[in-house]
């Protein structure tokens, strides 16, 4: 028995119940990636930067391990289908990384650099992310993977557009060296041992070298090129087409792409490292022979393959079995594992095999004990026992019991769960700024851990050959539209906090109720909230809840009253049992194209008193890409009607303003047809406010007055701001902005700034970027009729719903057009 436990365990890999059994024709390829021990490293900043052709050709037609590292989760984006910013955007993007490495084969790794928005030099990047952390996680990722090449997705100089693009390429060159110094990182060579990259090149275009096709024929062993766009007959599609599915998955950036079919060729630059004149794998050897002489494992393979049966693969895997012996024996550990991991995958694909661990419920708690179905089917002829199945903190499951082809084994068991770590990324459960801070090394370039428990189910393939698959719980479900759905069990908090607003303004001195509504997941009783109050607030210390049965929210209410004088407070309240406090939120992120996702973070509020006078109440607003800002227009006073490009054909003089939310135009460019009702709506008395819209395709008339959209921003949010006209109405009704408005901002000032623009329009706003001339495009006004039209390129999407004082006295006045809304009384105070 201990010998048949120290086989399996080197024998074992992790199976997803999300994926379906590959293909015969995918199996047999799969087969001959076996004896190809290649790597590929591609190289950039963030989700979306990556050459998905580049990774579909290597991973799919040359059979090499091919990688992605992204050194950020792209936090800093925006999106265009929902509103989550900044760290839960993040979340999103990661999975969405991780639906594109699904279709198109590759690996995923991640730096622990946040993306903190738009940079405009390599200078500021590496210091906010503090370049040798960087360095430290590419190294580390360069030490783990071992890629032969890398290529970069941008090159380490302007022309790379962003301080991202151009840090990652920065990155990639130096760590390429470090990497193979054993003086650089010690600690890591714990872990791994050094790693001499072959050779480093840029992914380079008619993008950046207009001639690159003329330029490839004539300077041989500067360019390498690949055709991309071959066709794969066993996967039925060509990497073009794979690619554009993988890159489609980048939803929340608006990266659709399309299934492009034909020959196409990408251009590699050769950079560093080891010189060549044509091939990117020149001199590097990718057959087992690279690690010795291994000629009966490499016949072994190719007969594997030449003699496999589509129609039974089951007949396999003996051969297979044999494949694994001598790969066992083999001297390198790096290759060792992989190929293993890969001819165990093979192995079950063979025989259909499927395990699953089912959970009725989606959501677990510490300490409750839960109900599982465990089950497993052999769709195969080859004879199979599940000798073992087996949790961490639980008893093993002797079954010895052999499969029934075709039929499902299955035991319902209890379990209760043992860990008090609920769902929620890795990477997020310490505070951050620039850089992620991880309590465990040994998560490094991981694109994400679960905390749902793991079985594992041991199989006895006779002849004391093993086989072991690592199974998550797993909650499924059938939609009656979509199908059946399943994602890995929520693991939730013992208490629930969850504020009804996240964001709470108050005037000066003023009192208001404000609500959470709290949970207990797992006890009943009675037990003290405390609000966390101070620096002048003014409120309970603490108040009685009485949770009366699991599971159903209670309400809270407390009574604050605000300073008598501008302040912020961030509080995070807590329900404290005995000598425990409990702290988190719970919050759910389900689109189609990711695997649903649970956070579980520290809960916190935000209340922001300030001094900000409003003029009319009614507005209209359409809402754009990820735009929170009619939330924080109900929370100012403002009486918010969410209208459709529709609505924008009908009466529209019940709305003192009309306000177009972020990209409005580029969601929707029919709103185009409506341009003479919008101008007229405004010639009558109306106030319209138009925020900023990208300038991709834009072409289409904006305002009154024609002017253009530039790709110009300003990226400091500390950026001295000029005030061009202090005398301008908009600066002073009916609140009178100053440059302490402009205080305390949030990422960046503004973004998508317009240029020449019609003389009508006035531009009382300036700012700049160190080394960069004024832009005074972040703010047009212009009087049209009876009204006012507004166009703003500020980023009031991430001041407003940051609580930034200035920005809320700012919006105010742009609603109003700087005028009094006449027929409305001026309103001095914040419901």
């Amino acid at each position: 028995m201990n010998k048949f436990v120290l086989l399996l365990l080197s024998f074992s890999f992790s199976f997803s119940t999300f994926a379906q059994n590959p293909s015969a024709g995918k199996i047999r390829q799969n087969i001959k990636k076996i004896g190809v021990l290649g790597s590929v490293l591609y190289f950039a900043a963030h989700p979306d930067d990556e050459n998905t052709r580049i990774i579909s050709y290597f991973s799919n037609e040359k059979l090499y391990e091919t990688a992605y590292f992204s050194l950020t989760r792209g936090d800093g984006g925006q999106n265009l289908i929902g509103d989550e910013k900044g760290d839960l955007l993040g979340v999103i993007r990661t999975q969405e990384l991780l639906q594109a490495r699904n279709i198109d084969g590759g690996k995923q790794y991640f730096s622990r650099a946040v993306d903190f928005g738009y940079s405009k030099t390599v200078e500021e990047t590496l210091t906010m992310w503090n370049e040798d952390s960087i360095l430290y996680d590419a190294v580390w990722v360069i030490r783990e993977f071992q890629p032969d090449v890398i290529i970069t997705r941008f090159p380490p100089d302007d022309r790379a557009g962003h301080g991202h693009h151009t840090a990652s390429a920065v990155i990639a060159i130096k760590a390429m060296d470090l990497a193979a110094d054993p003086t650089v990182f010690p600690d890591q060579l714990k872990r791994f041992s050094t790693w001499q990259v072959k050779r480093l090149f840029i992914n380079t275009g008619k993008w950046w070298e207009p001639n690159i096709d003329s330029l490839y024929n004539q300077m041989d062993g500067k360019y390498a090129r690949v055709n991309v766009g071959e066709y794969n007959s066993i996967l039925g599609e060509s990497y073009g087409e794979i690619a554009g599915k993988s890159r489609s998955q980048h939803k929340t950036q608006g990266f659709g792409a399309e299934l492009s079919k034909g020959n196409n060729w990408e251009y590699l630059e050769y950079n560093k490292g080891e010189a060549f004149s044509s091939e990117v794998m020149e001199n590097v050897v990718t057959s087992w022979t690279r690690i010795g002489k291994y000629d009966v494992l490499e016949n072994e393979i190719k007969n594997c393959y030449e003699n496999f049966n589509e129609n039974e693969p089951w007949k396999s895997v003996k051969q297979l079995l044999e494949i694994r012996k001598q790969i066992a024996a083999t001297s390198d550990d790096h290759w060792k594992q992989i190929k293993t991991k890969e001819v165990n995958e093979i192995i079950a694909s063979c025989m259909g095999l499927i395990a699953e661990v089912l959970s009725p419920d989606e959501m677990w708690v510490l300490g409750n004990k839960e109900k599982l179905n465990l089950k497993v089917i052999n769709r195969s002829a080859y004879p199979l026992k599940v000798k073992e199945i087996k949790s961490y903190g639980y008893d093993s499951l002797f079954t010895n019991t052999s499969l029934v082809q075709n039929e499902w084994m299955e035991i319902e068991r209890s379990f209760s769960l043992s860990s008090d770590k609920s769902s929620h990324p890795y990477w997020l459960r310490n505070d951050h700024d620039a850089f992620f801070q991880i309590s465990d090394k040994g998560l490094t370039g991981k694109p994400e851990i679960s905390v749902a428990p793991i079985f594992k189910f041991v199989f006895d393939l006779g002849n004391d050959e093993a086989l072991e698959i690592e199974v998550p719980v797993t909650y499924k479900y059938v939609d009656r539209v979509k199908g059946e759905l399943s994602h890995t069990v929520f693991i939730s908090p013992e208490m629930i906090i969850h504020p009804i607003s996240e964001l709470i303004l108050f005037k000066p001195g003023e009192k208001k109720q404000i609500e959470f509504q709290v949970s207990s997941m797992s006890v009943t009783g009675k037990y003290f909230f405390y609000p966390g109050l101070e620096n002048g607030w003014i409120g309970p210390e603490k108040v009685e809840i009485d949770f009366k049965s699991v599971g159903k929210p209670v309400y809270v209410s407390i009574e604050v009253q605000a300073p008598n004088k501008g302040s912020e407070l961030i509080i995070r309240p807590y329900i404290k049992i005995g000598d425990k406090r409990y702290n988190q939120d719970r919050m759910i992120l389900d689109y189609d194209h990711i695997e649903a996702q649970m956070l579980s973070p520290i809960v916190h509020d935000n209340l922001v008193s300030l001094d900000v006078n409003i003029s009319g109440e009614h507005i209209a607003y359409l809402e754009g890409a990820g735009d929170e800002v009619p939330k924080m227009l109900t929370e100012m006073g403002y009486h918010v009607t969410m209208i459709g490009v529709e609505d924008l054909g009908k009466g529209l003089s019940q709305y003192d303003a009309i306000l177009f939310g972020v990209r409005a135009y580029n969601v929707f460019p029919e709103l185009a047809n409506y341009h003479e009702n919008i101008m007229a709506y405004v010639s009558e008395g109306g106030r319209v406010v138009m925020q900023y819209n990208t300038s991709r395709g834009m072409d289409l008339p904006l305002g009154p007055y024609p002017f253009s959209l530039s790709r110009d921003r300003v990226t400091d949010e500390n950026a001295q701001t000029t005030i061009n006209d202090a005398s301008d109405p908009i600066l002073n009704f009916p609140n009178k902005i100053t440059e302490a408005d402009f205080d305390n901002w949030v990422q960046e000032r503004g973004l998508y700034f317009a240029s020449d623009w019609d003389k009508k329009y006035r531009s009382p706003l300036s700012w700049k970027d160190p080394g960069e001339d004024p832009s005074s495009g972040s703010l047009l006004v212009t009087d049209y009729g009876e009204g006012v039209y507004v166009y703003t390129s500020i980023s009031f999407f991430r001041q407003l719903p940051a609580g930034v004082p200035g920005a809320y006295r700012l919006f105010s006045n742009i609603i109003s057009g700087g005028k009094e809304i006449k027929h409305l009384e001026v309103k001095n105070d914040i419901r």
